[in-house]
């Protein structure tokens, strides 16, 4: 009958399917090796910021890496065919510009670069936003995730080509030597960056092979340092997770004494007999000595930074109601700081003893030092040290 062919003939259809529906499955898992199956990217996978597609790249490492993370890029991963150009921002993040011609011949430009995240450094790869549907797209991230996954592995042989190739190891420098050294070249950098905006400020009241020769030599030099900035990160990166934890428990145990001193449950010879080492232990040793001198060479105070507290020692006569001491340097930058460092408390970024502070310590309205607290950064304590020049400056003009 009708029904018995349509009957058979549905039978057979199914038997069919599933005959070949169930081999292909246990091909497709016994080629996988029991590993899990390639991701295809979709529009989900891309934050769009602006006029950028952004994809989050598996990798997160140390800031103390960034050069290591730059050279593993440059040798395992940028190809010198496709590297356009390459960026590197004073606090050392860089960004790699790469182009990706499409089958059919259209160019694509792709930005490698590291975003700083807290303590933690992410690599992110972004490109027009128009150019989010290109259908390789998927493909080209799945290969540098690859490499990207043996990042570990490559560090590791490079540190142990390192050690192997090494005959007579320098003896380590101590930390404050290191500091020093590190201070000194940021402050080669600053003055090369004011260099560098004087340049651009006379740029057209010179000829373009005068403005050429010295931009070039700048920008050469900005690198080296910046190189050299970043070597002098990797030596200093053992000592930063110890201090902080040493800053923290000194700071736990500080707080305690004074809790209870002010309840009442210790007297105040023995608050001051244990309290005063702590304190002491706490701003560290002497890692920079400067001095704040006007434009016309006159040493105006001394600068003595220690690990954990700068404090500026006037050597001229300063009465703190004269202006700009306190509309300038106190409501603008210092109090700028603490506000800011406040709201990283609330975010969670740091903790509340990291957060910036200060005092102003005076005698019948003569100032005889600012104290700095947790100004932590060197780029920090070098913007701190050029508003109080400033300050200092214009207060004696009054």
């Amino acid at each position: 009958t009708i029904d018995s062919i349509y009957v058979s003939l549905f039978v057979g259809l199914f038997s069919s399917v599933i005959g070949s529906y169930i081999p292909a499955i246990k091909m497709k898992e016994a080629s996988l090796f029991n590993r899990e199956e390639r991701r295809v990217l979709s529009q989900e996978d891309l934050r769009i910021v602006k006029d950028e597609a952004i994809y989050q790249l598996p990798l997160r490492t140390s800031i103390f890496e960034l050069n290591t993370l730059y050279s593993f890029l440059k040798e395992e991963i940028v190809s010198p065919k496709e590297l356009l150009r390459e960026e590197v921002g004073e606090d050392g993040l860089f960004r790699i510009y790469l182009s990706v011609t499409t089958p059919d011949g259209f160019p694509i430009t792709m930005c490698l670069r590291t975003v700083k995240r807290r303590d933690d450094i992410l690599l992110e790869l972004a490109i027009p936003k128009e150019h989010r549907y290109y259908m390789r797209l998927s493909q080209t991230i799945r290969k540098i995730e690859e490499k990207i996954l043996r990042y570990s592995e490559w560090k590791e042989k490079r540190i142990r080509y390192m050690l192997i190739r090494r005959e007579r190891p320098k003896a380590a420098k101590p930390f404050n030597i290191l500091l020093e050294e590190a201070l000194q070249l940021l402050e080669k950098y600053n003055q090369l960056k004011e260099k560098m905006e004087r340049l651009s400020k006379i740029r057209h009241t010179v000829s373009p092979k005068t403005y050429k020769i010295y931009y070039e030599r700048y920008t050469k030099d900005l690198s080296k340092i910046m190189t050299s900035i970043r070597a002098y990160s990797l030596k200093l990166e053992p000592y930063y997770k110890e201090m902080k934890d040493k800053v923290r428990e000194l700071s736990t145990k500080i707080e305690e004494i004074d809790v209870a001193y002010k309840l009442g449950e210790i007297s105040e010879a023995r608050y001051r007999a244990e309290i005063t080492p702590l304190r002491k232990e706490k701003i560290g040793e002497k890692v920079l000595e400067i001095n704040i001198t006007s434009r016309t060479g006159e040493i105006l105070a001394i600068l003595e930074a220690y690990e954990n507290i700068a404090i500026v020692k006037p050597l001229v006569n300063l009465n703190i109601t004269t202006q700009p001491f306190k509309a300038f340097l106190i409501n603008r930058i210092l109090e700028g700081f603490k506000r800011k460092d406040e709201e990283r408390v609330l975010k969670g970024e740091i903790q509340e003893n990291e957060a910036f502070n200060y005092e102003i310590v005076t005698e019948d309205d003569s100032l005889k030092e600012i104290r700095m607290y947790n100004y932590r950064t060197k780029d920090r304590l070098f913007e701190l040290r050029g508003a109080i020049r400033w300050t200092f400056s214009r207060m004696l003009e009054k």
